[in-house]
């Protein structure tokens, strides 16, 4: 898809390889488990299946310390959901269904 093309082109353009190694080492070790306690309004994790930068597991992780938390689990291996995949009708229409609820 163009479109994820050229979001990742836009991320990369402003930085090095190295700085984008580091900032991924930051990512990687932060955690705020300790904090999802203190969330206090309803949260809609959303995670692709087979997205390659998080395992699912981290989305389960982050939906069940979160107090009133719902995990949508897209049919995808992208991490951001794109207009035109196969998986964005169903992530549109879940957002606006939470939004609606909330």
């Amino acid at each position: 898809m163009d479109l994820a093309k050229d979001s990742v082109e836009i991320m990369h353009t402003p930085c090095s390889a190295q700085n984008m190694l580091k900032m991924r080492a930051a990512l990687n070790a932060a955690s705020v488990v300790d904090l999802l306690p203190l969330v206090a309004c309803p949260t809609l994790v959303i995670h692709g299946r087979q997205d390659w930068i998080h395992p699912l597991d981290q989305a389960r992780q982050l939906a069940e310390g979160l107090p009133d938390a719902a995990l949508l689990v897209l049919e995808s291996a992208n991490h951001v959901p794109m207009p035109g995949s196969r998986d964005w009708d169903g992530f549109v229409e879940a957002a606006v269904q939470f939004l609606n609820a909330s």
